[in-house]
């Protein structure tokens, strides 16, 4: 077995928490929350002239405008907000221990007792679902059809 070198020049102090990529839930409304506004604002601003325009050259138009605005302007944004509250939400020593470990979970991160064990603290382990497979006759372990 062997050992880390340490380095006498580090420094030991808490780095702030890596939040994972977001899910899909969270990406939906983060996207939604950067389309919407946009094309409220586009339609108000240039509703007049688009009018003029047939529904094709309408969308082609909007689309152009709206994302670029939306993926270089909007999207790192709240990426950057969602870092933030996420981070807030596990470094809080205000917050109980169990929400603080939620939010872990929730970001993406994998906790590092599981990574060493190999167990995930909210799945039965393989022996909790073959006795439950052998104890129940019809093979469904419980369900209903």
């Amino acid at each position: 077995m062997t050992s880390l070198p340490i380095d006498p020049n580090s420094d030991n102090s808490p780095r702030p928490a890596v939040t994972g990529p977001p899910t899909k839930h969270q990406l939906a409304l983060m996207i939604w929350l950067a389309v919407f506004p946009t094309l409220t604002v586009l339609n108000l601003a240039l509703g007049g002239w688009l009018r003029t325009l047939t529904p094709v050259v309408r969308t082609f138009v909007l689309a152009t405008i709206a994302v670029p605005i939306v993926i270089y302007g909007l999207m790192p944004q709240l990426h950057r907000l969602r870092q933030r509250l996420l981070s807030r939400a596990t470094n809080d020593p205000g917050r109980p221990a169990e929400a603080r470990a939620l939010w872990r979970r929730s970001s993406g991160r994998v906790r590092s007792s599981v990574r060493r064990s190999g167990k995930h603290p909210r799945l039965p382990s393989r022996s909790v679902l073959s006795e439950r497979a052998s104890s129940d006759p019809s093979g469904r372990d419980g369900r209903q059809p």
